[in-house]
């Protein structure tokens, strides 16, 4: 939580006499469809604060960087028993030396891909058990990001995710690209850029560009890829073929953002009462997008703190076209949300007033849509 609110400080804090005012007008409004109201059960209660993501793993609930020491703890679905840590973070042949972030998982949710941005390395772990039945993850493959660059630049990922064609799509700080995104290959080689701004105004000469402002969470449904930004309202999904062909089925923005551009090198929010914060998370099922959204004035972090601009709204999303169709007010703020396998159950990270976790039922939601 500590970086995420550094990096809204430095995407948010700024206004200047050389900076270039813009606006981006809304093309679907969150805020016309009708607010409902949700109510889960709390399925976890002790949750640690640390955690840098939570998603579903063949049954169990992964929650990602739980603390300094550990790569993952794991948390049976069904009935919220701990199973325990495991990976060590550390200086060994199999540890990282940093928390992770989350890339992506196999199909049956034995292995476990994480991004260690300290050392930019790709580890590949399968997930199994010790002699006495803890979790134990096993390193079976190390990448190195070292070498990929974009252009001149060696490039930083803020995220990574991986398709199940086994390309990746990064989301980088800075480029001299045009565009935001990056395709890699299998072995993590760039293959191109692609992506409109989501926010026009920074430069187009082939100069590096501060891509801090667009920071945001990227999921993965089969192969299709959907960027949700966290400092304004926008998401989008692109369509990527086995051959990296890239195609933008949709993209909008959900609602009004005033911004300015530095000397066309980058993105400050305004802490004016219309620019709303954006989206916290996305979970992506066979139908239907669920977003934690906030939707609150990004001033509000500068009047009291960060917390005061995490979501309070869950919005779910049609897949197909990006129309949204259901809102709902949430009993906490909150931050992460993962989808159970079956699509039967959403589960929801609370982080205030109280950390925990709240399971909700997807039907409860459809059926108030429908």
């Amino acid at each position: 939580m500590v970086i995420l609110f550094v990096l809204l400080v430095i995407a948010a804090g700024f206004c200047c006499t050389s900076c270039e005012n813009h606006a981006r007008l809304v093309t679907y409004s969150i805020f016309d469809v009708p607010l409902d109201s949700v109510t889960g059960e709390v399925w976890f209660p002790e949750l640690l604060a640390d955690a840098f993501g939570m998603v579903n793993l063949s049954s169990k609930l992964c929650f990602i960087g739980p603390d300094k020491q550990h790569l993952v703890y794991l948390v049976d679905e069904k009935t919220g028993k701990e199973w325990g840590y495991a990976g060590i973070v550390g200086q060994g042949p199999e540890d990282m030396q940093a928390r992770p972030q989350y890339v992506g998982k196999s199909a049956k949710g034995d292995t476990i891909r994480l991004y260690d941005y300290n050392e930019r390395k790709l580890n590949t772990y399968w997930v199994t058990q010790t002699a006495d039945g803890l979790p134990k993850l096993k390193l079976v493959e190390k990448k190195s990001l070292l070498d990929t660059k974009v252009g001149k630049m060696t490039n930083s990922y803020m995220h990574l995710c991986r398709l199940d064609n086994g390309l990746y799509v990064g989301l980088g700080y800075f480029s001299e690209s045009d565009q935001f995104l990056t395709l890699l290959d299998k072995d993590l080689n760039v293959i191109k850029q692609f992506g409109e701004q989501p926010l026009s105004g920074l430069r187009s000469d082939g100069k590096i560009k501060n891509y801090s402002g667009f920071q945001g969470h990227m999921s993965v449904r089969g192969n299709s890829i959907f960027y949700a930004a966290d400092l304004f309202s926008y998401m989008a999904r692109y369509d990527i073929s086995d051959t990296g062909e890239v195609t933008q089925t949709w993209g909008h923005q959900y609602a009004y953002v005033d911004y300015e551009v530095y000397k066309e090198w980058s993105i400050s929010f305004k802490r004016c009462e219309d620019n709303l914060c954006g989206f916290s998370d996305i979970a992506i099922g066979e139908k239907y997008i669920f977003a934690t959204y906030s939707g609150i004035p990004i001033g509000e972090m500068f009047k009291h703190n960060a917390y005061a601009i995490a979501a309070q709204t869950l919005v779910v999303i049609n897949k197909e076209d990006g129309a949204v169709l259901g809102r709902f007010k949430l009993s906490s703020r909150s931050a992460f949300l993962c989808l159970s396998d079956d699509e039967e159950h959403l589960y929801v990270m609370n982080i205030d007033p109280e950390l925990q976790v709240e399971r909700i039922e997807v039907d409860d939601l459809l059926d108030k849509i429908d």
